[in-house]
C-alpha cells in the first residue's frame, strides 16, 4: 500500500481572463473605474466562494489565500490524504464554477 505524502503542498490559482482588455475597455464617466470594482468584487468573493464549497465537502485540510499577484490570487492546501485532495479540488472547481456565474451577472451591472 502507497502511504500518502505527509509535506503535501497544493497550489491552486485563479486569476481574470483578459483582464487588461477588460480594464482598458470599462472606463467610467464618474472618475470611479468599473474595473476597480470588479477586482475589489473578485478578491472578496473567490476566497469567501472557495471556503463555502469547502465547508459543503467537509474539507479539513488547512487552505489559505498565500498570494495574491496582480489580477491572479494562488491558494495554498495541505491535504493528509488522496481522499482530501480530492475534495480540495472539487470544491475549487465548484466554486470557481459558481464564481463564473456571479460574475457574469456583476460584469453585466457594471456595463
Amino acid at each position: 500500500m502507497t502511504t500518502f505524502p505527509d509535506n503535501l503542498i497544493l497550489l491552486l490559482s485563479v486569476d481574470i481572463v483578459s483582464s487588461a482588455a477588460f480594464k482598458a475597455s470599462s472606463s467610467s464617466d464618474t472618475g470611479r473605474l468599473s474595473w476597480v470594482q470588479a477586482f475589489e468584487a473578485f478578491y472578496q468573493n473567490v476566497p469567501t466562494i472557495l471556503n463555502g464549497e469547502r465547508e459543503k465537502l467537509q474539507v479539513s485540510s488547512s487552505f489559505d489565500l498565500w498570494k495574491s499577484i496582480g489580477d491572479q490570487l494562488v491558494f495554498l492546501a495541505r491535504p493528509h490524504s488522496a481522499s482530501e485532495l480530492e475534495q480540495e479540488c472539487l470544491a475549487f472547481v465548484r466554486g470557481l464554477h459558481l464564481d463564473a456565474a456571479l460574475s457574469s451577472r456583476t460584469l453585466h451591472v457594471l456595463e
